[in-house]
Order: structure tokens, then sequence, then C-alpha cells
């Protein structure tokens, strides 16, 4: 092997090295972020109207109408039956309601007059 190509896979290896721990770094401060969100939208009592739903990979950030703003993971509650996921059901003007501190969010589609039941991914503080 000469230094050309010695040159070449320790550059290589350097770049496979540098892109793995960016990769590792992000996930990680992902992961802080969303324990953060999670810690703010746990301990909030939610009541209102839907203006602006976006969903993302892992979850929806939801404004509501009357200026809160919020971010979870949502899981049908076992036993409830929906065709999609709670960013393709939900719309505005929907009504959302959850306690502080509750496990449950309910999601009421006010065109159908049906509420939907709806715990979330916990994430450690």
């Amino acid at each position: 092997m000469n230094k050309q190509s010695l040159k070449i896979i320790l550059s290589i290896l350097g770049l496979i090295t540098f892109v793995s721990l960016m990769v590792v770094f992000f996930g990680l401060n992902q992961r802080k972020n969303f324990a953060s969100e999670f810690t703010k939208f746990d301990s909030m009592s939610i009541s209102g109207y839907i203006d602006e739903i976006k969903s993302s990979t892992g979850g929806v950030r939801i404004n509501l109408k009357n200026g809160k703003t919020f971010y979870f993971a949502p899981r049908l509650v076992e036993g409830q039956v929906v065709s999609g996921s709670f960013g393709i059901i939900a719309g505005k003007g929907d009504y959302i309601l959850k306690k502080e501190f509750s496990d449950t969010l309910y999601l009421t589609l006010v065109n159908e007059n049906r509420t939907i039941k709806y715990t979330f991914v916990h994430y450690p503080r």
C-alpha cells in the first residue's frame, strides 16, 4: 500500500468518524429537546380550539386559537379505532382538552361531534 492509498483510507475513516459523532450528537440533542417539550406539555392544562397543526417526525406541534402552543407525540388510547394519524384526523377548529399532568388528551372533532382519546409518548425528565 502506497502513501496515496493510505491518505485516502485515513481521510475516509476520519470522515466516517466525524459523521458518526455528528449523528450521535444531534440524536442526543433532539432527545433532550423532546424531553424539554414533553415537560412543558405534561405540566400544561390545555383547553382550546386548534388554529394550526403541523406534523413532524414523531409528533405534532399545535397552535390553539387562545395562543397556547405545544408539541407532543400522540398515541391512541387502547380500544380507540380511527383511520389515520392524529395529524391527519385533527384539523383547524377541532377542540382539545387535557388537564395538567394527565395521561389523556381529548380531541373533539367538531364537524363529526365525536371525541377521541389519546395518550402520548413520555420522555424522561
